[in-house]
């Protein structure tokens, strides 16, 4: 999918502007508004959202655009600006264009070092920030307050409808109201993310939960992963000594005359099982030792 073409001023131009499009555009996403004005100002034309409030299908000699001389085309935007339910439109201008990711990064930045509360709390920045934008495509301020009170809040209510967002209530829904973290990392990763360890998890549990991540940490940052590996056989090796039983204490006895003999060392012996990770026997860990 393509990016939506949004230059720097007009999403300046966009953020301060809070009020949601009117007339013609009334209910539109922001977003879509913005590929219409890219369009407006590529086919020559001085870029005025009130053209298209008057006349949502204005014509290029009009002010506005051709459809048919967009790179969309006018299949594309016969459904996106057409009769039809608000659903269908968003739905078919996301499939060919990506939410615009700068007013993400922007709430994000804007947000940095907040601790959230009320309804949202504990929710991770990245998840916050993305319903902010969404809260701003849809044409209201954005406002942590909002979802705060209640993380569910609509349009309506100062917030955003899941089901005309980029994502879908399919994506929202889990995410919000299950707390499901797992799935919005997964559609939206975090930029030079590296595994993390839990509290209270084994070494082996942690490469199982992590197998995915730390797979494709080798394959993105060979110095990272290798660095990651020492850590994990350290920690493996210190995980087994605290497992290994403690000798029990002798009890003590009166000195003999004579020296007893001396006792051949004993070599600790750790348990590991053989087909688990090769740093168990001296080695590294590979892509096989992540194949549980």
């Amino acid at each position: 999918m393509a990016k939506v073409d949004i230059t720097e001023d007009l999403f300046v131009e966009l953020m301060n502007n809070p009020k949601e499009p009117k007339d013609d555009l009334a209910g539109y996403p922001w977003e879509i508004v913005a590929k219409m004005l890219s369009n407006q100002v590529k086919q020559g034309n001085v870029r005025d959202i009130s053209v298209f409030e008057n006349r949502i299908a204005t014509p290029k000699d009009d002010g506005g655009f051709n459809w048919g001389e967009t790179s969309q085309g006018k299949d594309f935007w016969q459904v996106v600006l057409g009769g039809g339910p608000l659903t269908l439109k968003t739905k078919t201008f996301y499939e060919k264009n990506e939410r615009t990711m700068p007013i993400y990064e922007y709430m994000l930045d804007a947000i940095k070092g907040i601790d959230f509360d009320g309804a949202i709390k504990g929710f991770p920045h990245e998840v916050v920030a993305m319903m902010m934008a969404e809260q701003w495509n849809q044409g209201n301020a954005p406002n942590l307050e909002v979802f705060e009170k209640n993380a569910q809040n609509s349009r309506g209510d100062g917030g955003f409808n899941w089901n005309i967002s980029p994502e879908g209530d399919g994506f929202w829904i889990p995410v919000i109201d299950d707390e499901n973290w797992a799935l919005f990392y997964e559609k939206y990763p975090k930029e030079n993310a590296t595994p993390s360890l839990k509290k209270n998890i084994s070494v082996k549990e942690f490469m199982k939960v992590n197998k995915t991540a730390l797979q494709d940490l080798e394959k993105r940052d060979k110095k990272v992963f290798d660095l990651t590996v020492t850590l994990l056989t350290q920690l493996q090796l210190l995980e087994d000594r605290q497992k290994a039983p403690k000798p029990k204490a002798k009890k003590k006895t009166k000195k003999k005359t004579t020296k007893p003999t001396p006792k051949p060392a004993v070599e600790e012996v750790l348990d590991f099982d053989e087909d688990d990770l090769d740093f168990a026997t001296g080695g590294k860990i590979d892509l096989q030792d992540l194949d549980f």
